[in-house]
């Protein structure tokens, strides 16, 4: 049996607290991580967002973005040195996506995510 299940929301939603649980996360990082989830992609581990207005897409369960820091041209999560190699990993991987949330959430960086400041205010 697959330690993790990504099929369906509710399955999904599971394995999304199952990982917040092996990551140590107390029970608010874990429900908050979970509802920023459910708002940023419904939790589809497929999705995709190529709306956003700086000409960016978001990519996964966790929606890491595709763009790059205007200074430094360093990309934030996805490409050469970054967190991802390539948009295909966040979709094809979302408990590496959810370990990495939860590695964000822990130093803090919950504003990361703007659904994190639509349901939480922004805090930091």
């Amino acid at each position: 049996m697959k330690k993790y299940l990504w099929n369906t929301k509710t399955n999904a939603r599971h394995s999304v607290r199952v990982i917040c649980d092996e990551e140590g996360m107390t029970l608010k990082q874990k429900n908050e991580i979970t509802e920023t989830i459910n708002c940023e992609s419904g939790f589809n581990p497929c999705i995709i967002n190529d709306k956003n207005l700086d000409k960016t897409s978001d990519f996964g369960i966790s929606q890491f973005n595709n763009g790059k820091n205007p200074k430094t041209g360093k990309p934030y999560w996805i490409g050469k040195g970054a967190d991802f190699k390539d948009s295909n990993e966040c979709l094809q991987n979302p408990a590496k996506c959810v370990k990495i949330m939860c590695r964000e959430w822990k130093l803090g960086h919950q504003n990361y995510w703007n659904c994190y400041k639509k349901l939480y205010g922004n805090k930091k």
